[in-house]
Formats: C-alpha cells, sequence, structure tokens
C-alpha cells in the first residue's frame, strides 16, 4: 500500500510503499478515504516533542470502509463506513475510567490515516449513519474536540460566549456551542475572511482584534482556540466575573498567564485534549441532525501524493482552514 512515512521533524514526509497491516485478533482493516491534516501533525514536523517514532505513519482524522476483520470480530461489520476513534485505552487506568481512552498512558493510538489502509481494534472503528460521506466522516474526531470542548465550559441556556480564532476547532466550538444553547456567539478573528463560515456556524457577530472594543456583553465563557502567545491571558482578561476560560490551542510551550488576575474574576480555566469515547459517538451518531453543512470546514482536497509538498506549504501563513487527503 502507499503511505506517507514521518521519520522526524527535520525532515519532509516520504512517500512509500508499505506492507497492507496485518490483523491481530479484534482488529479490522479500514481503506481509507478520507483523512484530515491535524494541527498536532504539523507541530510533530514543526519539532514538537514527538509521541510516535522514526518511520510512523500519521493521521488520525479519518474514515473509511472496513474490508476485513480478525478473529472474535463479526464477519458483519464488513462494508461498514466508520470514522476512527485514534485511541485504545488499557481499561483500568484513571483516564479509562472516565471515558478517556485517548489519554491512557498504556494504551495503543490509532493513527496511519495517512496510508490507503489502517489496521485498529474493532471498538475504535465508530460506525457512522447511512448517508454519510467520506468527507464528514474525517470530521467527526476535529468536531468531537469542539463538542467536548463546550461541555468543558458547562454553557447554560442564554450564556453569551466568546470564540478567540476563527479555524476549524473554532468552527467546532461555535457548533455545539449553537446546539447546546449558548445566547449570542461572538467569534473575535484577525481576519474577517472567515467571517461568512463563522455565521453560518452559528456565530452571530465576527469581531476583528483590532476592534476588541465593540465586544459587547462579557462572554461567561470564554475559547481560546489559536494557541497563539498571550491569547490565554486575553481570553482571562475579556471573560465575566466567575467565567469558564476553555484553552484550546494545546501549545506545547510554557504560556505565562498572571493567576491573581483570574482569581480575583473568579475564572475557572479548563485546558481540555480530545474528547471522551462519548462525546466522539455523539458527534457521529447526530451530524446529520442540524442545518449546518460541516463540509464547509473543508478548504481544499488533495491527494496523497500531494502530501509532503502540502505539509510544507501549511507550516507557513496560509489562508486554508481544514485539508483533508482523498485516498
Amino acid at each position: 500500500m502507499k503511505a506517507a512515512i514521518s521519520y522526524g521533524s527535520s525532515q519532509r514526509l516520504v512517500i512509500e510503499e508499505r506492507p497492507i497491516p496485518r490483523l491481530a485478533a479484534g482488529d479490522v482493516l479500514v481503506q481509507v478515504e478520507r483523512c484530515g491534516i491535524c494541527g498536532s501533525d504539523l507541530r510533530t514536523r514543526k519539532g514538537a516533542p514527538r509521541l510516535h517514532p522514526a518511520g510512523h505513519i500519521l493521521g488520525h482524522e479519518y474514515s473509511g470502509r472496513i474490508v476485513d476483520v480478525g478473529a472474535d470480530v463479526e464477519m458483519a461489520r464488513i462494508g461498514e463506513r466508520i470514522a476512527a476513534y485514534p485511541g485504545a485505552g488499557c481499561g483500568d487506568c484513571p483516564a479509562c475510567r472516565n471515558d478517556h481512552p485517548i489519554l491512557c498512558p498504556n494504551g495503543r493510538h490509532v493513527m496511519g490515516g495517512f496510508a490507503e489502509y489502517a489496521a485498529m481494534p474493532a471498538s475504535c472503528a465508530v460506525p457512522l449513519p447511512e448517508g454519510f460521506d467520506p468527507a464528514e466522516g474525517a470530521l467527526v474526531e476535529p468536531l468531537a474536540v469542539g463538542r467536548y470542548a463546550v461541555r468543558c465550559a458547562a454553557i447554560r441556556a442564554g450564556d453569551p460566549v466568546l470564540i478567540i480564532g476563527a479555524g476549524t476547532i473554532a468552527l467546532a466550538v461555535i457548533y455545539w456551542a449553537r446546539r447546546m444553547g449558548a445566547g449570542q456567539i461572538t467569534v473575535l478573528s484577525r481576519s474577517d475572511r472567515r467571517a461568512p463560515a463563522a455565521q453560518r456556524f452559528g456565530a452571530d457577530r465576527v469581531v476583528a482584534f483590532n476592534n476588541i472594543d465593540d465586544l459587547g456583553d462579557k462572554p461567561a465563557a470564554v475559547f481560546e482556540c489559536t494557541g497563539a502567545p498571550g491569547l490565554l491571558q486575553q481570553a482571562i482578561d475579556l471573560g465575566a466575573f466567575a467565567s469558564r476560560v476553555v484553552s484550546l490551542g494545546s501549545s506545547p510551550l510554557p504560556e505565562p498567564i498572571a493567576p491573581a488576575s483570574a482569581g480575583r474574576k473568579a475564572v475557572t480555566l479548563h485546558f481540555p485534549i480530545g474528547y471522551t469515547t462519548g462525546d466522539f459517538v455523539e458527534t457521529a451518531t447526530t451530524l446529520h441532525h442540524g442545518n449546518v453543512d460541516v463540509r464547509e470546514m473543508v478548504s481544499n482536497v488533495v491527494p496523497l501524493d500531494a502530501l509532503p509538498d502540502v505539509f510544507e506549504t501549511l507550516l507557513a501563513p496560509n489562508r486554508q482552514n481544514k485539508v483533508q487527503v482523498a485516498l
């Protein structure tokens, strides 16, 4: 099979021929149809601490069809279109007991979406309802990030919400905040070119950073979705008394904040990573229940052969939102 291989942060991805994965008991083989490029993939290329050895196949935002099953898996699953839940836990650690198998320190990462085939435990192959296409299936993962973040913020009906950033994760937060009963949703963005998509996903207003005094009511929940230096402190400063501030930028670098500024406002900080299994499954099963075409997140679709060049392009400033690889 053809695959894009990562050999380290100082090296480009390389397209190679690799054997189709062999199945262990309890595994399924998925023919990958779409895989999104995540910011965490790009951070690996930029020199972030590596979670995977050199020679690994990245890609965790993917969908496809089950084409083979290992022992102890029902043959009836062959042909299912699925979204990959990117982690199998041990089942007995604190992360697993809290429905967070992707944070399990003893678990198995389910990557491999930048290849024509990927093997995974059958429990990680989340069935998609009839009518899903591959692009939607590959968006379940980033949308589940948004759902978990909005739940962490404990939004109450009518709460004003501020979202800093207007990229993929920001759109996912807008999508779920609107569905979970938020009041006015304001997006703070450096560029107005993403304003139409933000408004279609449910935002009421998109405000430029140079108009920050025009934000209106202090938000009960603030979502920092960029990871840019200084913006977590700004999120704290912009929130209302007793606001919930959710950091979604996932920067691997230290981020200075003034704890007293948060304490004087009784701010609660949340640092969610990923999502629970429940968030992922709920996203997959309810995505067609709304009136938003989530495929608007996708700004470009590229073939696997183009991925090494596309990766390098995305490392520099660019105008893309979510880029998916079609296999």
